[in-house]
């Protein structure tokens, strides 16, 4: 990987660049070291730590050691609203995803059927109504304990492993 004025990163050139002896190249790789060296890109190695991605972010922080030639971004705690507000995405996209499968558009759409007098469609959109319901009292109740702190955040997984199933009349 390459760092050009510390901040930006190229794999290739953004356009054919004309070297001093007259060459021109259009990739890093067609040039010597001391060539980019002269163009001011410096290869480099990135140190940045493994975290979670579910829980951490890169932040906007960056350091470069021009010494050892390493760069290194800074990684912090998301912020607790996006978790949560990625965990009501993952049970929203959970009641969606099981009424689609059941050729309705969403969980809204099953749901609008509960009051329907057809034998089919009335009874399943009653089942939506109550499923919905139960995932979310359920996942209230884990973000609860979540900011209580008496549990850990869940992955995607293990909170829809704790939703109930849809009983499909």
């Amino acid at each position: 990987m390459y760092l050009y004025n510390q901040i930006e990163q190229y794999e290739s050139l953004p356009e054919r660049i004309t070297l001093p002896d007259g060459m021109t190249r259009t990739s890093l790789h067609e040039l010597s070291k001391e060539q980019q060296e002269a163009l001011g890109l410096v290869e480099y190695t990135d140190a940045t730590p493994a975290y979670d991605s579910y829980l951490q972010e890169l932040s906007g922080s960056v350091t470069f050691d021009h010494e050892s030639k390493t760069f290194v971004r800074s990684v912090s705690n998301k912020n607790p609203g996006i978790i949560k507000q990625g965990l009501i995405n993952a049970i929203q996209s959970y009641l969606d995803s099981e009424a689609q499968a059941h050729f309705y558009d969403g969980i809204l759409s099953l749901c609008s059927y509960a009051t329907s007098v057809n034998p089919k469609f009335g009874p399943e959109g009653q089942a939506g109504v109550v499923w919905r319901d139960a995932c979310w009292t359920v996942g209230y109740a884990i973000m609860a304990e979540v900011q209580a702190q008496t549990r850990a955040i869940p992955t995607i997984e293990e909170l829809l492993a704790e939703m109930p199933s849809m009983i499909w009349p």
